[in-house]
């Protein structure tokens, strides 16, 4: 039954751009504000079962970048247009980073795998987290990622809504962006990936 309302959920959240959380009206955040991210390799493949491309995402590694926001925002930039790899942040503490990254480690897993490991999540914090998607393709000629516009809001619920959340889209080639443990750091990231929009 919660798969089911999860897929609801989740075709609203993606076909209609309604939100699963309120929309609330964020600030940039202050250019010297010291934040944390790492980073994750995302392609697109085609899928054997599915017969259809879909993203293939996993860690970039277990490493957790920091510094000012102004170099994350630069980060963020560099990487989009390099193709390699996508920056996942801001996050204000370092736990919370550390924690979204094991989130990624989804590389070369099976449905049933997944399923083993979203039914098994445990989170000790009793937080409500917070995430949004993010699209995009390669552009053949330059090899860069082109981000396409998104009009969803930023969802939120708890850590297994999120893992299960973030496997469900990959298949319609949609990349959950977080887990963030608070609504003004999903949108900050959200911003910044929209500063990269290819429809700009």
């Amino acid at each position: 039954m919660k798969k089911l309302i999860s897929s609801i959920l989740i075709m609203l959240f993606i076909h209609s751009g309604i939100g699963l959380s309120a929309q609330i009206n964020v600030t940039k955040f202050d250019k010297n504000l010291y934040v944390f991210w790492f980073f994750i390799k995302a392609e697109i493949k085609k899928d054997k079962e599915l017969r259809r491309p879909v993203y293939k995402v996993r860690r970039a590694s277990k490493d957790i970048k920091s510094g000012k926001i102004k170099k994350y925002e630069n980060e963020v930039w560099k990487n989009v247009n390099n193709g390699n790899q996508l920056a996942i942040g801001p996050f204000l503490e370092l736990e919370d980073a550390v924690r979204a990254n094991e989130m990624y480690n989804i590389g070369r897993k099976t449905n049933e795998q997944m399923e083993q490991e979203i039914a098994a999540t445990v989170d000790t914090t009793d937080n409500t987290y917070f995430w949004y998607i993010l699209q995009f393709s390669k552009s053949n000629r330059t090899n860069k990622y082109l981000i396409k516009r998104q009009s969803a809001a930023v969802a939120e619920g708890t850590l297994e809504d999120f893992r299960y959340f973030m496997w469900t889209v990959l298949s319609n080639q949609q990349l959950s962006i977080g887990p963030f443990t608070s609504h003004t750091e999903a949108e900050e990231s959200k911003r910044l990936y929209r500063l990269e929009d290819s429809y700009n």
